[in-house]
């Protein structure tokens, strides 16, 4: 392949680059309101850094969907990492919140009974049929 047909092909490939970037800035900030999160912030400084990472001798360039995706995968990584601490505060809670309520019901106190989830649906977070309650008088 011709030296002119490599160049030409890295100007295409940096082209593209420079318009996908374009794109993702414009759809992520704004003069008036700046990034429209500190996430969206960090992915493009991730990007524009790994763009800008100089290459080893003889090593391919990268491309866009190769940097994003490598940004997007850690940034993925981190979400799920993040869920399951939620997850896990959120299964203890719900365990002392049933051993408060074993505790209220020894000492002869009805409380309604607590029925979680596993979906995502909000409106079976409770139970809808509560048990009355006794006056604390």
């Amino acid at each position: 392949m011709s030296s002119y047909l490599i160049t030409k092909d890295l100007e295409l490939l940096s082209l593209v680059d420079m318009q996908w970037m374009d794109f993702f800035k414009a759809t992520h900030y704004s003069n008036e309101k700046g990034w429209t999160s500190s996430n969206a912030q960090t992915t493009y400084e991730k990007i524009v850094e790994l763009q800008s990472t100089p290459l080893e001798e003889g090593a391919e360039p990268k491309t866009i969907d190769n940097i994003v995706d490598e940004v997007l995968e850690k940034s993925l990584k981190n979400k799920e990492d993040e869920l399951n601490v939620y997850k896990s505060n959120f299964e203890m809670i719900q365990t002392q919140m049933e051993a408060m309520r074993s505790a209220l019901l020894a000492a002869g106190i009805q409380v309604p009974s607590l029925q979680f989830s596993a979906s995502n649906d909000a409106t079976n977070s409770s139970s809808t049929e509560s048990q009355p309650t006794q006056a604390l008088d």
